[in-house]
């Protein structure tokens, strides 16, 4: 079980998994995006601490690396409130495929910073992934 444990600066603690069984009904797909949004969260502490990224774009300038997960996390959190309002998942994983490549085209034709292109990337990277994932032999 993972720690419950805020870090500082960060938003209220998301509910585990457990948790959220006993609260939630059962939602297609749901189970992969909360599984991978827990691997990515993780993945995200280790990157950056118990500091926010605010905080540490502030003090430590561009963070590219840390922005892309961030993206990445976004991306599922979007994909996330789209299946709790009771989309398919494979209508609204195409859906914002299509907005976050949108976005991604966006800043690099206004040729916006490193942290907002890893950022975008990040997005469409999870995205890509999740649909490959969806449409592959194991699907």
């Amino acid at each position: 079980m993972r720690s419950r444990r805020r870090r500082r600066g960060s938003g209220p603690v998301a509910p585990t998994p457990d948790e959220r069984a006993l609260v939630e009904p059962e939602v297609p797909g749901l189970d992969i995006v909360e599984s991978r949004f827990a691997r990515l969260e993780e993945e995200l502490a280790v990157a950056v601490g118990d500091a926010s990224l605010c905080a540490i774009s502030r003090t430590a300038g561009s963070v590219p690396a840390a922005k892309h997960l961030e993206g990445r996390l976004a991306a599922l959190m979007a994909l996330r409130r789209s299946l709790r309002r009771g989309d398919r998942l494979e209508a609204a994983l195409a859906e914002l495929l299509d907005a976050w490549r949108r976005a991604l085209e966006d800043v690099a034709a206004r040729a916006a910073g490193p942290d907002w292109r890893a950022y975008r990337a990040g997005g469409v990277d999870e995205l890509e992934e999740l649909a490959a994932r969806l449409d592959g032999p194991d699907a």
